[in-house]
């Protein structure tokens, strides 16, 4: 296979057990295997990264460190550097970057290099950015650089956020690609599905938690529940007051593969509101269409295909009771490979590439 002449800069250690580093993590895998040259900060865990060490096209930086700010920026001034010899022997064409806190390696390979440049998972620069002065500060440096002067292009995962990003951010060549997973677990699913519903991911407000622990509070259904964050005192609370919920903990992406295929419904209540609408883009609702569970997800145009697909029921927060539909919800069988370029990596980035050599 010739060289692609594409290089992906995602600023994620994909080493780390966590959504981004795993979801990355596949995304990468997936590049390398369409002979895309891909640059990742060096890994804290080698081990994990260990079946991709043999690509000649994987490139590797120096660790990245939001919290000390002497060393992130020793680590782009390394990557620049990095990034000027692989763009040099590889012949790029094109680089693909996931926006960094203070990117001038944009700027640099745009303006310096003179390449094509183009974001990945664009979505709201500054919607996470209010926590803190810092972070406040650093939010308004990365919206300078997101204009048609810098970026050729962007996808995002969600029709609101294409629209917010026309709106604000003035890009207009954006494709929506959906966050994917890999398909290298279809060999678990001939697991026997006993078990009813599960969650997996981050316990907070943003991931509506409380919402689905009050429901099944008051319905008869078992949920077991993987994860953690803010809201883990809470959620410890309502499994220890009621029988039917079970909260398990953090687990590996290892121990997940292994669970997943024995349940039969994934929830997931992850969305984020806009002018234009909601806008969901949660990569478990992937994971879960992966291993063959039915999913309840939030009504919004990003999941209308699992209703229209058969593979799982959509809720309404404004106008439906969840205890309803985790009551009257039955289970459907479907064919994941059929729903491919919805939920895999592999089918998405081959549109993605597509995309990326549009002129």
């Amino acid at each position: 296979m010739i060289n692609e002449k594409i290089l992906y800069v995602p600023e994620v250690d994909i080493s780390v057990d966590d959504g981004s580093g795993i979801n990355e993590r596949n995304f990468v895998r997936s590049l390398l295997d369409k002979n895309v040259n891909v640059l990742i900060p060096k890994p804290s865990d080698k081990d994990v990264l260990k079946d991709l060490y043999g690509y000649k096209n994987l490139h590797i930086t120096w660790f990245l460190n939001r919290r000390n700010p002497f060393s992130y920026l020793y680590h782009l001034i390394r990557k620049i550097k990095n990034l000027k010899k692989i763009i040099k022997k590889e012949r790029i064409d094109i680089v693909i970057f996931r926006l960094g806190l203070i990117p001038i390696d944009v700027f640099f390979v745009k303006k310096g290099m003179k390449k094509r440049v183009l974001l990945k998972h664009l979505t709201f620069l500054s919607s996470s950015q209010k926590q803190n002065i810092l972070l406040s500060v650093f939010g308004t440096i990365r919206l300078l650089f997101v204009n048609k002067r810098l970026i050729d292009g962007c996808d995002t995962p969600s029709y609101m956020t294409k629209k917010y990003i026309e709106k604000y951010y003035g890009l207009s060549n954006i494709y929506i690609a959906k966050n994917g997973t890999s398909k290298t677990e279809i060999k678990y699913l001939k697991t026997e599905k006993d078990k009813d519903f599960i969650y997996i991911g981050r316990l907070s407000k943003v991931r509506n938690t409380e919402d689905l622990l009050k429901a099944f509070s008051k319905s008869n259904k078992t949920i077991d529940i993987y994860g953690f964050g803010e809201m883990e005192k809470i959620t410890t609370q309502y499994s220890n007051k009621y029988s039917n919920i079970n909260f398990k903990g953090k687990v590996t992406y290892d121990e997940l593969v292994q669970i997943l295929p024995k349940y039969k419904f994934g929830i997931d209540l992850t969305y984020v509101n806009t002018e234009f609408g909601k806008a969901s883009y949660s990569q478990k609702i992937a994971q879960y269409l992966s291993f063959k569970l039915n999913v309840i997800a939030i009504r919004c145009p990003d999941n209308q295909f699992i209703e229209e697909c058969k593979c799982g029921k959509l809720y309404d927060k404004e106008n439906e009771k969840l205890i309803n539909i985790i009551s009257n919800i039955e289970y459907q069988d479907f064919d994941s490979l059929i729903i491919g370029k919805y939920i895999y990596s592999e089918d998405i980035i081959n549109q993605l590439i597509q995309f990326w050599k549009q002129k």
